[in-house]
């Protein structure tokens, strides 16, 4: 079988700004509201985590692998940019 691929979002409680395009979405553990990224919105992912619970996920699976996506690299990268240039 393959692996269980998870996509960890920010909670919509904490402070900070949001990707442009971000959708709410929840928790599929514990059930919070998080900001899904369109980014993670493209690939076919078994559930969404906020990072409380990724964490409670792994715990004693020596074999869990975390990723990023290319395309979420390119949206982080545009987002940095966007902040520059408003000079944040």
């Amino acid at each position: 079988m393959g692996a269980e691929i998870c996509v960890v979002c920010r909670p919509t409680s904490v402070p900070g700004e949001v990707v442009e395009g971000s959708t709410v979405a929840q928790c599929g553990r514990c059930g919070c509201d998080v900001w899904l990224a369109p980014s993670s919105r493209l690939i076919p992912f078994d559930m969404i985590l906020c990072p409380a619970c990724a964490v409670a996920e792994t715990v004693g699976e020596e074999e869990r692998q975390w990723a990023v996506t290319v395309a979420s690299l390119h949206e982080a990268a545009a987002h940095l940019a966007k902040r520059r240039r408003r000079g944040n």
